[in-house]
């Protein structure tokens, strides 16, 4: 704003010395900024090049904190070196252009003054000559020609860091252009819907162009457990996804005591549900704060009772054992991680489903059994959806559904699929003979 003010008032002064000087003045001054506007594209992208380039970078170095131990057992070394030496070459390369369009805009602005001066002597002398003006109106002219040329420049300069801002600026629009989750309209449907619990009705899903479910109709019963089992890549994960509501079918409505989940708060509907996905979330904190994060208010008597009755008491009453959880968990065993999962989603007592995704993988069998029980002692009165591949847990499931491509193949009670003999039954033998191998 003080730029703008200087400008105007100096071309007032310079109006009154000399109106003919005045426009050249004014010509050349602006030569600059009318010269460098063009690269104002090409400066933007360049910056918006680099930073994409450094967050590449940093990403990199992220995945090989986090992966060490892959890292360390394969001999992938060289390459994340080579890859991240690439991003550095890349950074480089752009840092190099944008210290080349610098170079370039302080030659044209020196350029542009050196001509602004020739041009004020030229003219000057000239109009000192046809007598139109005076040696001192000249000198003025010249001093203060400074006062009009710098600020113009500064303007210009400001349309460049404009044009950074604007990179940086892309990377936060981005984030805020991906949608929000909101409810669907509440309208009203046509279907006749009577069933409690969870009802999937002519469901078709794609994700990343692959196809998931294709006329998916299943009804999973209110108050009841169901375990939904099948070869990996069948689409059982994408199930409880859609009933968490991450993802959405592309046509079809689940229904859950007769009303689509569609048209619910999404964050209002996860209140309800206990959920615990294939790999434990951990932050770094205490054990006590990650389990925190299924009830935020719940008190130390709340936690110590779920944390004995999953069997990881020792990680809070031990005084000698690490209480923090660092680098997302890596300070704890696959079965530690999964079992403060659990417990979190144990510890609020007003959920009314569960949903774990395969969260007993990495249990042995008796700890399997402690979790189970705590399991089936909160799931009283509530509706239980479980993904396995142990199948241990489907012996005594009130329903059993076998997925396969994206298909309900078998459903029923562990007993009815063992008569059936089907896919199911050839599951469920090789499981128990490859179990019976690994105890031998």
């Amino acid at each position: 704003m003080v730029n703008i003010f200087q400008v105007v008032f100096t071309l007032i002064y310079f109006s009154f010395l000399n109106i003919g000087l005045t426009i050249g003045s004014i010509l050349i001054a602006i030569l600059m900024p009318l010269l460098s506007s063009p690269f104002a594209k090409y400066i933007r992208i360049n910056h918006e090049n680099h930073y994409k380039e450094m967050s590449k970078s940093e990403a990199l170095i992220q995945d090989t904190v986090q992966g060490a131990e892959v890292i360390r057992a394969y001999p992938v070394y060289d390459m994340l070196v080579h890859k991240y030496q690439k991003h550095l070459n890349q950074i480089r390369h752009y840092a190099k252009k944008r210290i080349r369009f610098e170079e370039l805009y302080m030659k044209m602005q020196i350029v542009s003054t050196f001509f602004g001066l020739i041009f004020v002597f030229s003219y000057g002398g000239y109009q000192v000559y046809l007598g139109n003006m005076d040696v001192g109106a000249v000198a003025a002219f010249l001093v203060t020609f400074e006062r009009l040329s710098r600020p113009i420049s500064e303007l210009s300069s400001s349309w460049n860091q404009l044009q950074t801002s604007i990179a940086s600026a892309n990377r936060i629009f981005e984030l805020q252009e991906i949608p929000q989750e909101v409810s669907q309209s509440k309208k009203k449907t046509n279907s006749k819907i009577s069933k409690d619990g969870f009802y999937f009705e002519q469901i078709h899903m794609e994700l990343n162009e692959r196809e998931i479910f294709q006329d998916l109709s299943l009804h999973i019963e209110k108050h009841k457990m169901t375990v939904i089992v099948g070869p990996s890549g069948s689409g059982k994960s994408s199930m409880l996804h859609l009933l968490m509501g991450f993802h959405s079918p592309k046509q079809g409505t689940i229904y859950y005591d007769q009303e689509p989940i569609a048209v619910q708060d999404p964050n209002e509907w996860r209140m309800r549900i206990a959920y615990v996905p294939q790999e434990p979330f951990l932050i770094s904190g205490s054990v006590i704060e990650n389990i925190q994060l299924g009830k935020l208010t719940a008190t130390k008597e709340e936690i110590s009772e779920v944390v004995e009755k999953v069997g990881i008491n020792y990680l809070i009453e031990n005084s000698s054992a690490n209480l923090d959880v660092l680098d997302r968990g890596g300070t704890l065993s696959g079965g530690e991680k999964q079992r403060i999962a659990i417990a979190r989603a144990l510890l609020d007592p007003n959920k009314e489903i569960l949903i774990l995704d395969e969260a007993t993988s990495n249990l042995d069998v008796e700890t399997e059994n402690i979790a189970l029980n705590a399991i089936r002692e909160f799931v009283e009165k509530r509706t239980f959806i479980m993904v396995a591949h142990k199948l241990t847990t489907a012996t005594y499931a009130d329903k059993v559904v076998f997925v396969e491509d994206g298909n309900v193949v078998e459903e029923g009670t562990h007993e009815e699929l063992m008569l059936l003999r089907g896919r199911y039954y050839k599951m469920y033998n090789q499981w128990e003979n490859k179990e019976n191998v690994s105890e031998n």
